[in-house]
């Protein structure tokens, strides 16, 4: 079949055909890092551009209920930097024991302003 004309089943049930969708613009991502804890007490922290879509992805990987502490604007190299100051907290990969330095991070990420045009914390 030539490039650019789709192969699809019509609703009558005729192979062929070409159909031209026009794509939809999605809003501008802003990359963040998360704090998510599960209910054994240790907090994930990791790195998504969707936060809601990674967020369930990990519940529905989690035999445990989760729950979004703070997020903070920042990508891989802001997530690594956090691991960085806690890896003396580690448990397992991205999880990390409740120590007081984290959760006071999480408590001045959640104390703090917003900066202009993004949403401090977005539920699931």
């Amino acid at each position: 079949m030539p490039r650019g004309k789709p192969n699809y089943i019509d609703p009558i049930g005729k192979r062929g055909g070409t159909f031209n969708v026009t794509p939809v613009k999605q809003k501008p991502v802003c990359p963040v890092v998360y704090f998510v804890q599960a209910t054994n007490g240790l907090i994930k922290i990791g790195n998504t551009k969707q936060l809601k879509w990674r967020f369930e992805s990990l519940q529905g990987q989690s035999p445990l209920p989760l729950e979004i502490l703070a997020t903070t604007p920042g990508n891989r190299t802001v997530e690594f930097a956090y691991h960085a100051t806690f890896a003396e907290h580690r448990q397992h990969g991205e999880w990390f024991k409740p120590a007081p330095e984290l959760l006071a991070e999480i408590d001045r990420l959640n104390n703090q302003p917003a900066p202009l045009g993004y949403e401090a914390k977005e539920r699931a």
